[in-house]
């Protein structure tokens, strides 16, 4: 049962709307989806002299999931019991329609080596805020 149905739905409607950001940079054509990350990566190479534009891209994968798991983690923390299976399948599931949607676009292929990475990043973001959940209501039952 859902404790909270506002945040609930809040933390639900953050999470598609960014899922539709991942997707939407999955349906672009390698040409663009280059061109947009080339201009990130000359930025941050000045920083990073030994970022490659390979690693840029998995980082991206990474944080993309992360910043998704944490959304869908928020979102069932609202429910009574929380179980982390929840939020990391439906990261699964959104990430196997995103390799799946780059092999019908022009100069793009679905990897499975970027699934794992996606769900990487999901379950690190889903385990940092169960931590911190937990750790929270350590602090609260000692005050």
């Amino acid at each position: 049962m859902i404790q909270n149905k506002k945040k609930f739905t809040l933390w639900i409607f953050l999470s598609l709307v960014w899922l539709c950001v991942i997707w939407g940079h999955s349906l672009m054509p390698a040409s663009v989806s280059h061109k947009e990350s080339s201009g990130i990566f000359e930025w941050l190479h000045r920083f990073l002299p030994f970022l490659t534009h390979g690693l840029l891209r998995k980082i991206a994968h990474f944080s993309a999931f992360a910043i998704l798991g944490g959304l869908l983690s928020a979102a069932f923390m609202q429910c009574d019991t929380f179980s982390i299976h929840r939020p990391i399948g439906i990261a699964f599931l959104c990430a196997f329609v995103d390799e799946t949607i780059q092999l019908f676009v022009t100069g793009r292929s679905g990897q499975i080596s970027d699934l794992w990475i996606d769900l990487s990043g999901a379950c690190v973001a889903s385990l940092l805020l169960l931590v911190l959940r937990k750790l929270r209501k350590s602090h609260r039952s000692e005050s």
